[in-house]
């Protein structure tokens, strides 16, 4: 299903630098790509751009990051993907990142 795991975002950052500054903008940068999908109606951009984001392994997960996710969640709520299977599924796969997230934080 996705192209790209978390620990490839990661490890393809860290070529270019070892900061978390670089796999954070990488994850950012996908988040975007996917919510740009959502917003044009290309859920296979969407899900191609997030997928590598919810791979991330729980100590790359910034609460920033799960904070942009919510927009993409949200868009997934309109009128136009209602009744759609992959945006169903996409929405649950972000809201267990978001929770996974949450509770690394409370647990710091």
């Amino acid at each position: 299903m996705l192209a790209v795991t978390g620990d490839q975002v990661v490890a393809g950052s860290a070529d270019v630098a070892s900061t978390r500054g670089e796999w954070g903008r990488s994850a950012f940068a996908h988040t975007n790509a996917a919510i740009a999908g959502i917003a044009t109606g290309d859920l296979d951009r969407a899900v191609s751009g997030i997928g590598a984001v919810l791979a991330l392994p729980a100590s790359h997960r910034l609460g920033a990051l799960s904070q942009r996710l919510d927009r993409a969640q949200r868009l997934l709520t309109a009128p136009g993907w209602q009744g759609s299977r992959p945006a169903r599924e996409l929405r649950a796969q972000i809201a267990d990142f978001r929770v996974d997230t949450a509770t690394r934080a409370l647990s710091t």
